[in-house]
């Protein structure tokens, strides 16, 4: 039986076809939980199960297949192959150690030096809150209670026509509107009041 990150990320997937994004074609295969653990076998931490399950749907966009723009999973943000969100993790803990918090990995970039991390001090079976990094900023923002909450807002944004393509062919978003969707699924968090 599928968990319900992997629906959600399934619910996205048939999303972004609808709206022919280029990134369909640029998923990279699904790693097995043996493989995820061995990439990731050098970190401080287990991973969540819910980032686990992420992996194991997809590892991430190819490299340097395309621009950014088409690579993204929803605006702004794609999901690399896990090889390279260690790789990440590895330069942010060093070089940003005082920005970055070592229980922390990045599950998206934007191309911009800008990621969301997912905290990873919970038990493997549970998950940390996402957070945002972004350049410019001093200290983290709380975006979404979870991942899956995250993959909800996500999936709602879409359904509701919140992530669209303009007339020019952009990948845009109306941020109104997401604030608005994100608030529903996370409740109380600071950064949708």
């Amino acid at each position: 039986m599928a968990s319900d990150i992997h629906a959600l990320l399934e619910s996205i997937l048939e999303q972004l076809r609808r709206l022919n994004r280029p990134v369909v074609t640029l998923l990279e295969p699904e790693l097995s939980d043996a493989e995820i653990r061995q990439l990731t076998s050098s970190l401080p931490f287990p991973l969540p199960d819910e980032v686990t399950e992420l992996f194991a749907w997809r590892n991430g966009t190819k490299r340097g297949a395309a621009p950014f723009q088409d690579m993204a999973l929803f605006p702004v943000w794609f999901l690399p192959p896990i090889e390279q969100a260690v790789e990440e993790y590895r330069g942010l803990t060093v070089g940003l150690a005082d920005f970055w918090p070592a229980d922390s990995f990045p599950i998206l970039f934007s191309g911009s030096g800008d990621y969301l991390g997912v905290r990873c001090r919970t038990a493997p079976g549970g998950t940390g809150e996402v957070n945002s990094y972004r350049l410019g900023n001093t200290e983290a923002i709380i975006e979404c209670s979870g991942l899956k909450e995250m993959l909800q807002t996500v999936l709602a944004s879409y359904e509701e026509g919140v992530f669209f393509v303009d007339a020019d062919g952009d990948f845009d978003v109306d941020d109104e509107r997401f604030a608005e969707v994100a608030r529903r699924f996370n409740p109380g968090l600071e950064r949708w009041k």
